[in-house]
Formats: structure tokens, C-alpha cells, sequence
């Protein structure tokens, strides 16, 4: 029940196209770190709660950090680029599974997480390992740890390239190490309400048999335990040894940042996915010179009258949007809104 409450937040409205991410899979010999400092230090885990410099600015949809989080809030796998559970913040769940310390019933630690920065400047990588890990569900109803794990998650400079790389793992009670699902979870957030248990904004998941899933984007969240989508995030059996799960950064968004143009000028685009209208907000808009909505390549699509409340939207095709106002005084505002 622990780690269905962790994705309680399930979305009412699916795409299949991605704006952020595009996916590939395939397989690679999978190798241990070798010269990575440990996290846990010896000391056992479960629910782990630790901070990691990444060594280098870092993309995860339109947030940069040049530090990652493995959250308590999560089960193990679960990492975040905000440390404090009282805001949002985006996620990243490298393996979704209650994982803990294979020695936790000993109190002597079997099973380290580390991390490890390779490469010159320019093209780092930072890599975080999980070594030998267990099953939270496995531990307390069998009593010992048998079934196990090993996975290691790597982040590019540059490109901002996301992989999951999984190593040799045992896993034959399935009930028990997947909490009664049908296998584990890969997710990327881009805005997770501790508060609510929900994904709001871009969700992208992988769904289908572990050896060949699929990528699926969802947007806006709905805190429907019981939803019947709520499967279809489980993937379908044990993810094999040596599969690389990688997720390419597009940057189709580089150049389309989202910001306050001024204090003076603040509007609000509803509902949002929206389908047939597109409701506005404008707090001043005499001070608007122009206002106009740009499609995911930057281009204009529509013209908006600041004066007008409402636009026809049902011509445009599915996709992710922005509109952008410059004032009088030449500054440039941009938000994000989702046409379903």
C-alpha cells in the first residue's frame, strides 16, 4: 500500500506525443562502479533520505540543478531536484519498487548506494548506483532478503541524456517485491505534489513488457487511487539484466522560457489541458502590446486580443502551447498550456 500511495496521482487525459522526451531502449554489459563514494556509508537503509552534487548544470525538463535529491518521501529509487517535501518539484523515479537494505534485518548493511563523476568538463557523467539491493516486501513477510537487484542511474552534461542502466537482479517473489503490481515503475515528472501524491504538468512513464516498454505522456493530474489507469504504470514483469532504458532531452523548448514579464503585467490561462476554448486573465491589459500564441517550434500560431476573454481553440491539433505578451515597455512574459 506504500508504494500505491506514492502514485495516487494518476492522469485524467493521455498523449502519445512527448514534448520533452524521446525514449530508446537496448543492451549493454553492465559494470559496477568502481571509484564512487559511498552514500549510506555502511549504514543501513530504507526510505533513504541523501544529498548529491550531479558536478555540472544540469536539464530536467525546464529546471536546471546542479544537484539531485534521493527523497525519503520515496521508496528508494525515487529522486527529486528540490529537497524540501512542503513544495513541488520534479521527479525522477530510476526504479519505482519499495527496494531496502538487504541487511536491514541484521542491522548490517550488504547493500550501498554511491555515486560516481567520470569524464572531463564538457562531457561529465554522473552516475548513482544502487548495489545489491533488496525488497522491502520480501524482508518483513519472508523474514530474510532473496530476492535482489542492482541498477544505476547516469546523467549527461550537455545533453542532458537521461539512462537507467539494470544490472544483474534475482527476483522470484514478485507479489512481495512489487507490492502485489506486475513489476516496477519508470517515471519523469516535471511537477510532483508531495501534498496530493500527484503528477501535475508533463508526465512521461514507461509502460508494457520490461524488456521493450513503451513511452507514454500524460498531462494534469487526477488523485484517483482507485483510477483505473493506475496499472498501467506498473511494467509488465522483471527488467533484465543489462538493459539500458535512455531518455533523450529534445530542447524543443530552449528558446521558449517561461517568466514574469513584470509585476505589472500578470495573466493566467484556463483551463489547462484545455479543448474547444482557452480562457485569459489579464491583470493589465491596457500595457499589452501584443499577445500570441506559439506552437512547440516557436512559431506564431494565433494572435490573442488582450481584451477578449476566451479564443477558439478546436482547430488547433493536440499539442503543447505558449502564450507570450510583450508589454509596452518591450518585456516578454511566456506560459505553457496543453491543447487535448
Amino acid at each position: 500500500m506504500k508504494l500505491k500511495l506514492l502514485f495516487a496521482g494518476l492522469l485524467s487525459s493521455s498523449v502519445i506525443f512527448g514534448q520533452f522526451y524521446t525514449f530508446n531502449s537496448y543492451s549493454e554489459t553492465y559494470q559496477d562502479l568502481n571509484n564512487s563514494t559511498s552514500l549510506n556509508n555502511n549504514d543501513v537503509w530504507d526510505d533513504p533520505d541523501y544529498i548529491i552534487p550531479i558536478g555540472f548544470d544540469f536539464q530536467f525538463f525546464d529546471t536546471i540543478s546542479d544537484t539531485i535529491y534521493i527523497s525519503s518521501a520515496g521508496v528508494g529509487g525515487f529522486l527529486t531536484f528540490n529537497n524540501s517535501q512542503s513544495v513541488n518539484s520534479p521527479m525522477l523515479i530510476a526504479y519505482g519498487a519499495d527496494i531496502i537494505d538487504r541487511g536491514f534485518n541484521n542491522q548490517i548493511s550488504i547493500s550501498n548506494i554511491s555515486y560516481e563523476l567520470t569524464g572531463t568538463s564538457g562531457n561529465q557523467i554522473l552516475k548513482i548506483e544502487w548495489q545489491n539491493v533488496g525488497f522491502y516486501g520480501d524482508v518483513m513477510n519472508n523474514g530474510s532478503s532473496t530476492d535482489y537487484t542492482n541498477f544505476q542511474l547516469w546523467l549527461y552534461e550537455g545533453s542532458n541524456t537521461i539512462e537507467i542502466h539494470f544490472g544483474p537482479n534475482s527476483i522470484v517473489d514478485t507479489f512481495n517485491a512489487f507490492g502485489g503490481e506486475t513489476g516496477s515503475i519508470v517515471v519523469l515528472s516535471e511537477n510532483y505534489d508531495f501534498y496530493n501524491f500527484s503528477f501535475l504538468d508533463e508526465m512521461n512513464y514507461l509502460e508494457g513488457q520490461a524488456n521493450a516498454p513503451t513511452m507514454m505522456t500524460t498531462y494534469q493530474a487526477d488523485t484517483v487511487l482507485n483510477s483505473p489507469f493506475l496499472s498501467d504504470i506498473f511494467l509488465d514483469g522483471v527488467i533484465p539484466n543489462e538493459t539500458v532504458y535512455q531518455f533523450n532531452h529534445t530542447n524543443l523548448t530552449a528558446n521558449i522560457s517561461e517568466k514574469n514579464a513584470s509585476d505589472k503585467v500578470r495573466f493566467t490561462v484556463y483551463p489547462n489541458p484545455a479543448h474547444d476554448q482557452l480562457n485569459f486573465s489579464f491583470d493589465n491589459p491596457a500595457l499589452i502590446k501584443t499577445a500570441i500564441i506559439l506552437n512547440l517550434n516557436g512559431q506564431v500560431i494565433l494572435p490573442v486580443d488582450p481584451t477578449q476573454k476566451t479564443i477558439d481553440i478546436s482547430t488547433l491539433p493536440n499539442s503543447i502551447y505558449f502564450i507570450q505578451i510583450t508589454t509596452e515597455d518591450g518585456k516578454v512574459s511566456t506560459t505553457k498550456w496543453v491543447k487535448i
